[in-house]
């Protein structure tokens, strides 16, 4: 039975039931612990009720909040932002195309930043930052005790100019340690069996951004596998420190030798491996975001009876036209740009600019064969992003 506060209402998350990967799982099954929650993709809210993509409506009085958590294909819904419905966006990589973002959030009363500290989102009055660490479901921490068979384990892309680090760093451990296949996809059932059976987890973050921290080393923690971390890192601002919960490096010579050390020294190694995963328990769970995100929907609330936004209509379909045409969704852009376009707007100069551009790329990406007039279509069908 949930922990369901008496007044608690209903909160809609838009998405699909199979949209619901990595962090949206983790979200949800701690949210569902603590209130009721329709899973839907919504395509527009009203004065009075949020239309769902599939034909029904529910009343705005009976809904706590609208959350989007970044799902891969399910785009934000028309009407927004709503005067009467609390709307918070979770964004799940907030240190990428963060001036994109900070725009389209301009649409939501709050922008939930994973994994960043809100530098280049909007200043307050805007919309309110919340800004968290990355986390671990609460299901991944057991007390049972699991063969650590692995050396060390690996989960992760390799494809991409992002990943050149990893594509030259993992044959080299493969080569040296005993490893899972790290060429493989793995699915996502996959990862926390893999972790369990790993002593040792080398998390090699990004080209873009070597100094930022990813979910995988929460889930790594909670599976009780030690955590080596690159250095300079922000890890720490979560409150690890090296040494104590995790162990940091600063180049591969230094990444061998401490790997060879604590493959040897099982028990430094189960200390350190201990305290991140009693760490990442106590402060790392999504029960504890969804706690911290639940007292904020409450104060939002609290402190606006309507939830008045200070945007113009001009200034609203430009943001939705900037956000489909990055999207490469250009059938949703055309009401905002004859709307635009109509009102003689000084924002329909730069959205139609988008649009074009976008159309550029859409272009590109058809097959010889595909006529243009087809483009929105195979767009709609192939969600790309720029």
């Amino acid at each position: 039975m949930k922990n369901t506060p008496s007044n608690m209402k209903l909160m809609i998350w838009n998405c699909r039931r199979d949209e619901l990967t990595r962090e949206r799982l983790g979200f949800h099954s701690a949210l569902e612990r603590r209130a009721d929650v329709i899973v839907c993709p919504v395509r527009r809210v009203t004065p009075t009720h949020v239309e769902m993509a599939v034909g029904s409506s529910v009343p705005i009085s009976e809904v706590e909040a609208l959350w989007h958590l970044d799902p891969p294909e399910t785009l934000i819904p028309e009407g927004l932002p709503s005067a009467n419905l609390l709307t918070m966006w979770v964004h799940m990589d907030a240190a990428t195309t963060v001036p994109w973002r900070a725009l389209w959030s301009q649409l939501f009363h709050i922008a939930c930043l994973s994994g960043w500290d809100g530098t280049g989102y909007k200043p307050r009055g805007a919309y309110r930052i919340v800004a968290q660490p990355y986390s671990a479901r609460r299901e991944w921490f057991t007390d049972e005790s699991w063969a650590r068979d692995l050396d060390l384990g690996w989960v992760g892309t390799t494809q991409g100019p992002i990943y050149a680090t990893r594509r030259r760093l993992l044959p080299l451990l493969a080569a040296r340690y005993r490893m899972n296949d790290w060429h493989r996809t793995v699915p996502e059932n996959d990862v926390l069996p893999i972790y369990r059976r790993s002593k040792i987890v080398v998390n090699i973050q990004r080209d873009d951004c070597p100094t930022l921290y990813n979910i995988r080393c929460f889930e790594a923690f909670a599976a009780g596998a030690l955590v080596l971390i690159k250095k300079p890192n922000r890890i720490e601002d979560a409150g690890f420190k090296d040494g104590v919960h995790y162990i940091g490096y600063r180049s591969n010579a230094e990444l061998f030798a401490l790997l060879d050390f604590f493959l040897a020294d099982e028990a430094a190694r189960a200390s350190i491996a201990r305290a991140g995963r009693e760490l990442t328990l106590h402060k790392h769970t999504y029960d504890q975001r969804v706690g911290e995100l639940l007292q904020v929907i409450g104060e939002e609330r609290r402190r606006n009876a309507r939830l008045v936004r200070r945007l113009s209509a001009a200034k609203k379909s430009y943001i939705y036209c900037h956000y489909y045409s990055k999207h490469l969704q250009l059938q949703p852009v055309w009401p905002h740009l004859k709307r635009l376009a109509s009102s003689v707007s000084p924002w329909a100069v730069p959205a139609l600019a988008h649009s074009l551009r976008a159309t550029w790329h859409g272009w590109r990406l058809l097959p010889a064969s595909d006529s243009f007039r087809e483009i929105p279509q195979a767009l709609h069908a192939h969600p790309h992003r720029q």
